[in-house]
């Protein structure tokens, strides 16, 4: 196969003379990211502001042609691959099943467009995975470019220089957030995912630069962590934190022991200063205020209104009301609070509205997706950090198209660890 060819020319890194990548291929790429990525959303929406109509077959020009031309030239080339298809077609088909049939909805937004991100992860990730492993590095580098792409265009907005999705400070609820006609706790998750790919370039000995210019790394650092502050988001800072724990892990196996005790003193010295560090942390930022009012206690989530507690039991009771079969997605979180009508915690969720038997298949094809087998999730870091950050996610956040990119490094290294490359 042209893939065990490939690796077989990589050395040191990805960057390898005698590896030629495709401009058409490069170009379809592009394209495939800016719309998993949300890159065309916003620049659609930058220019409607402008007076522009919106850009029309968005989807078509910046997923389904480049897709297209991707699946031919792995057809041509013979090395068209269709990864993790059972699972997935298992887990839409039971979905459907029980929506349509065992609950008898006619009609239910809310579960079709379910089914209809996965079918869009699903659909990324073969088409990322048909370029062939030599594209990985183009595919992180060119990740993180449109990452801060998105964040300028959403920063320059936040500070008044344009309007993109009219970004204000909220009030009521949102006090402490932001207020914005986009989604924004998504983008902020999408900017830890550029992170996370700043560090697997290093991992693979292929340090990210900027159009060949070199910027320190916690430039991106602070960039990247400044949307999620903004906007407050604990999904956010809680993968970050999964990640941050994970490399720290990971690099503990390789520090000398002057290191190591200079690690444990400082935790030392955090464990007796946590408090007052919790404090000025608490008054200083909206973020860890959000967090300090997290609490998995039902009464006190009833005072609060945390909404993210409120469906984690809403869907639970519903889930144990009928645990085999569930209580179809639209009535998942119904019946307890009138403001919740749907669990953004994904596990409840499911296990609300198809019950044991679909949630079996939904942790199958998770692990399928962003771990692939118990061997690679334990000894490729960058296969860890994948399902790590998916599982973190799926607490907070329904599933994204740009989870496709994350599965489809896992496959790749996968095939690198197979060829003992890693």
């Amino acid at each position: 196969m042209q893939d065990n060819l490939d690796i077989k020319l990589m050395s040191g890194g990805y960057t390898n003379s005698n590896i030629v990548l495709n401009s058409q291929v490069k170009l379809s790429i592009v394209f495939v990211l800016i719309f998993l990525l949300k890159t065309n959303f916003l620049v659609s929406e930058l220019f409607h502001n402008f007076g522009f109509p919106y850009l029309r077959f968005q989807k078509l020009i910046f997923f389904i042609l480049p897709g297209i031309y991707i699946y031919l030239r792995a057809k041509a080339n013979n090395n068209i691959r269709l990864q993790n298809f059972f699972v997935v077609f298992i887990f839409i088909i039971i979905s459907y099943f029980l929506e349509k049939i065992v609950h008898g909805y006619n009609n239910d937004p809310d579960a079709m467009d379910h089914i209809n991100r996965w079918i869009y992860i699903y659909i990324g990730y073969l088409i990322l995975t048909n370029v062939g492993v030599k594209y990985l590095e183009f595919i992180l580098k060119s990740v993180i470019t449109l990452i801060l792409f998105n964040s300028l265009l959403i920063y320059l907005d936040i500070f008044g220089v344009i309007n993109l999705a009219n970004i204000s400070q909220g009030s009521g609820n949102l006090t402490g957030r932001l207020n914005s006609a986009i989604n924004l706790n998504i983008f902020s998750d999408i900017n830890i995912l550029a992170l996370f790919c700043i560090y697997w370039l290093s991992y693979l000995k292929s340090p990210y630069t900027f159009f060949k210019i070199n910027i320190p790394k916690y430039f991106y650092l602070i960039f990247f962590l400044g949307l999620p502050f903004f906007q407050s988001t604990r999904g956010s800072f809680l993968i970050l934190l999964s990640g941050f724990l994970l490399y720290t892990y990971d690099k503990w196996n390789y520090w000398n022991i002057k290191k190591k005790i200079i690690l444990i003193f400082i935790m030392i010295i955090l464990f007796f200063i946590q408090s007052n560090i919790f404090s000025i942390l608490i008054e200083n930022s909206s973020l860890f205020q959000r967090l300090s009012f997290t609490s998995i206690n039902l009464n006190r989530a009833e005072e609060l209104q945390d909404g993210r507690i409120l469906q984690i039991f809403s869907s639970y009771q519903n889930f144990l009301s009928s645990p085999f079969t569930g209580v179809g997605f639209q009535n998942a979180t119904l019946g307890f609070y009138d403001e919740i009508v749907r669990s953004n915690f994904q596990y409840t969720q499911i296990l609300a509205s198809g019950g044991l038997i679909l949630f079996v298949f939904y942790l199958l094809m998770i692990f399928k997706l962003f771990g692939y087998s118990l061997k690679l999730i334990k000894h490729n870091l960058l296969v860890k950090s994948c399902i790590i950050f998916v599982l973190v996610a799926l607490t907070f956040r329904r599933p994204d198209p740009y989870f496709a990119i994350l599965c489809s490094v896992v496959f790749y290294m996968h095939l690198l660890m197979k060829s003992k490359r890693l």
